[in-house]
């Protein structure tokens, strides 16, 4: 039962105690490997655990100390949205020709003397893609950026996109069709009140695409990567495999 809901809760990505092992254990029928003799697949799963505990503390210290002056933009890309219409043949319920959508989602904390809670967004797009340009096209400019461990719930802006497919999903469900992207967008903008929805138009994205040069190298280790940080005037970014906020946009002693 605890693993369950820990899986609900995207903690642990395993629901049986046998799916555990095999994932903390090299081969679950040796003895040997069972009495930890072989940590082989133990490094990885608990490093992983590590980085999603340091960054969740650092993202919570970061709410906590905000100044007046700074925001912090939490993002995340949601699951495509599946388009639907209330009422379907079997071809159109079952088949891969209904049409999808991206959703963005934006959590934006300021000081509480600036806003007492935070705002909510979601940029909504036709356009599928999630490479660099359009990414740039969802995201606003942000001086640094502090990212969540890879492959796990992001918080705040989950519960953004989950609202959002939630009241398309209940239109649906009261009769309203909802073919496509320029329908979406209206019916989230209304029934949606306490979050700010925009729709960004692929044309944004092929026209940002034309300023990314093509020949950039390739940087290694990006998965390992959960803080970039810019200093205005200065020539370089330093990335970092985590965030520390006490360090800032100096060098990182940690």
């Amino acid at each position: 039962m605890l693993l369950l809901v820990m899986n609900t809760l995207n903690m642990v990505y395993e629901k049986r105690p046998s799916e555990v092992l095999r994932t903390l254990c090299c081969d679950p029928r040796n003895e040997a490997y069972l009495e930890r003799q072989c940590i082989t697949e133990v490094f990885p799963f608990m490093f992983h655990l590590s980085n999603i505990s340091h960054q969740y503390e650092e993202i919570s210290q970061l709410k906590k100390n905000i100044l007046q002056n700074e925001v912090l933009v939490h993002v995340d890309f949601s699951e495509n949205y599946n388009c639907k219409y209330s009422k379907e043949i079997q071809s159109a319920h079952f088949g891969g020709s209904k049409h999808q959508v991206t959703i963005h989602t934006c959590v934006l904390y300021c000081h509480t003397d600036v806003a007492k809670t935070p705002f909510s967004y979601g940029t909504v797009s036709s356009c599928n893609r999630h490479d660099p340009a359009a990414i740039v096209a969802h995201l606003p400019p942000v001086i640094e950026d502090r990212f969540s461990e890879s492959a796990h719930g992001k918080g705040a802006p989950d519960r953004v996109g989950a609202a959002l497919k939630s009241t398309a999903d209940g239109l649906v469900a009261h009769q309203v069709d909802i073919p496509d992207c320029n329908v979406l967008v209206p019916l989230l903008q209304q029934h949606c009140k306490g979050i700010t929805v925009k729709q960004v138009q692929e044309p944004v994205i092929t026209s940002i695409e034309k300023y990314i040069p093509k020949n950039i190298p390739v940087f290694k280790g990006t998965m390992k990567i959960h803080e970039v940080v810019f200093k205005k005037g200065s020539q370089s970014l330093q990335v970092r495999r985590h965030s520390h906020i006490s360090c800032e946009a100096g060098p990182c002693h940690h």
